[in-house]
């Protein structure tokens, strides 16, 4: 059996309740993420069997990809994050040389609250104007809720 060594990364949006969770000390700020099992580059988690470290390699996942395909982290973050649209597989492989979109699970541990996009449209109008109220929905999350969120959107 194989134990993933955890990598930390401190955010601006941090929070210190990781830092105690974990006993890491606290840096220039909180931990933001725990990537809990990665196999990107360069906060690959290591993992541990019998003493000694190695990467995840296609041989323990018994998978033939370009890389380890799953990412887990622990996100808590203390302010509203940035934005984002993940891109399908067709612009991950153009943009940013992937082999996949980005499609995020997320499971909540505590009551919290989301925005999501109204519509491409919407977004589209609130880069060009600088007004977000009408293009996102906030939605209150609750304990125990997981939001799947395929790649695309």
């Amino acid at each position: 059996m194989y134990r993933a060594v955890p990598v930390f990364r401190e955010m601006v949006w941090g929070n210190p309740v990781l830092n105690e969770l974990f006993g890491v000390e606290m840096g220039e700020n909180p931990i933001g993420e725990v990537w809990l099992l990665s196999g990107l580059d360069p906060r690959k988690t290591p993992l541990v069997k019998g003493g000694s470290e190695e990467e995840i390699r296609p041989e323990i996942t018994g998978l033939n990809l370009p890389r380890f395909p799953l990412l887990i982290k622990l996100i808590s973050p203390s302010k509203w994050l940035s934005v984002q649209v993940h891109p399908d597989d067709l612009w991950a492989r153009e943009l940013e040389k992937e082999p996949w979109g980005k499609t995020e699970g997320w499971y909540f541990l505590r009551k919290g609250e989301i925005a999501l996009g109204r519509s491409k449209e919407a977004i589209k109008r609130a880069v060009e104007t600088g007004d977000w109220e009408e293009a996102l929905e906030k939605i209150t999350v609750y304990e125990g809720e997981f939001v799947f969120l395929p790649a695309g959107i």
